[in-house]
């Protein structure tokens, strides 16, 4: 979430910047987004979809209600996955960034991020190890 401070947000308006109105738009967006979708539950299949995955990515093995107390922290992220489905690249993505905030408060690796480097090992070792002392479950590669 970005949060503008109320003075550059209202010198923006007043000055008709135009930057401010995509900013405007784009908030809308998600405002409406997030709207449409609040009263509504993660389909089984998406859930299913979102813990293979970071089964597979992550090496944690969560549980489906596990995964989705978590996914009702990031209400964008879930009504995303509700509007646009797990197959949408960026929504896939977002499951990495809620694993990463909710464990460590960072996002999480991008694809381009995405090497057999060292930092990226450790990176994906820290995550289980800290999911692991949150008594989740994790599996080996």
């Amino acid at each position: 979430m970005f949060i503008a401070e109320p003075e550059a947000t209202t010198k923006a308006f007043v000055d008709n910047d135009e930057r401010v109105k995509v900013v405007f738009h784009i908030a809308k967006s998600i405002r409406d987004l997030a709207l449409k979708n609040i009263d509504k539950e993660v389909s089984k299949e998406s859930l299913v979809n979102c813990v293979e995955y970071i089964k597979d990515a992550y090496n944690i093995d969560f549980t489906l209600d596990e995964f989705n107390t978590i996914l009702k922290l990031y209400p964008y992220q879930k009504c995303s996955l509700i509007e646009w489905g797990f197959d949408d690249t960026v929504v896939r993505e977002s499951m990495g960034d809620i694993v990463a905030n909710f464990l460590v408060n960072s996002r999480g690796l991008k694809h381009g991020d995405i090497q057999e480097n060292d930092f990226s090992v450790e990176y994906y070792n820290m995550l289980k190890e800290i999911a692991k002392d949150f008594g989740y479950k994790t599996t080996e590669k």
